[in-house]
């Protein structure tokens, strides 16, 4: 069966039910599982990963400098928004995923996470590394 598929039949069961989940900490109800992946479909090159759903994406860096800044500059950004994602750390691989812990689930915060997280990654990366030039 399609992912497709899946997601008009599970669409079909909540329209059924009109089911809409209270709102918890002053974030809206979850929504409904067809427009969660018409959402995350827009985010470039993240995917759902496990359970709870969290976005996930590995960025690669060539030096080890560049690397560094892209997870001060990231853990800054998680500091000032008080919305904290895992960072993995595998060689020249950094891994970001990222979810709504208070309800386990993908909400808008997490977007404007992955999006910020791409932005520093190509601010990175449009700086000459500092290495590179010695």
């Amino acid at each position: 069966m399609k992912l497709t598929e899946v997601l008009e039949i599970n669409l079909r069961k909540q329209e059924k039910e009109e089911y809409s989940p209270p709102i918890l900490n002053g974030i809206p109800r979850r929504r409904n599982l067809w427009e969660r992946a018409e959402d995350l479909k827009q985010t470039d090159a993240w995917t759902v990963q496990g359970v709870p759903p969290r976005l996930s994406k590995t960025y690669q860096f060539d030096s080890i400098t560049n690397e560094v800044r892209f997870i001060v500059e990231l853990l800054e950004y998680q500091e000032e928004v008080q919305h904290h994602g895992l960072l993995t750390i595998d060689g020249h691989d950094v891994t970001a995923e990222v979810w709504t812990h208070d309800l386990e689930d993908v909400t808008e915060l997490d977007r404007e996470y992955a999006a910020e997280a791409d932005a520093i990654y190509d601010d990175i990366l449009a700086v000459p590394d500092i290495e590179e030039e010695i």
